[in-house]
């Protein structure tokens, strides 16, 4: 699996408390994951119902430049179709890039509705 993952992604799973959160998260897993799994990719090919144009509401896209899960050109897209958005593209982060910018992205959230 680790030759699928960008380098950054590779280190933090190796990280004994990730680990341990992913087998645990995995022993845990109820009988519908692999139907969310499905409804998440079946989200991701339609319509969405709602214009994002029509967002008003801070928001703020987190991406890793190195994310092979998610491509970057997606939360590009999504942010020049979210008005007011601020898109956040990290540099060699991949898919797992929360683990180590977990407070730097919740300052920015907590800013952004303190904030008028």
């Amino acid at each position: 699996m680790s030759k699928q993952l960008p380098p950054a992604d590779v280190a933090i799973l190796s990280r004994p408390e990730v680990r341990e959160l992913f087998a645990r998260d995995a022993m845990r897993s109820s009988r519908t994951a692999g139907a969310a799994a499905v409804q998440d990719f079946e989200l991701f090919a339609t319509d969405w119902g709602f214009d994002l144009g029509a967002i008003r509401i801070p928001v703020h896209i987190w991406q890793g430049d190195a994310d092979r899960n998610v491509p970057p050109h997606h939360a590009r897209l999504l942010h020049d179709a979210i008005p007011g958005s601020v898109l956040h593209e990290l540099a060699g982060e991949g898919h797992l890039m929360a683990f180590d910018h977990f407070e730097d992205i919740g300052t920015a959230l907590n800013r952004a509705v303190t904030q008028p």
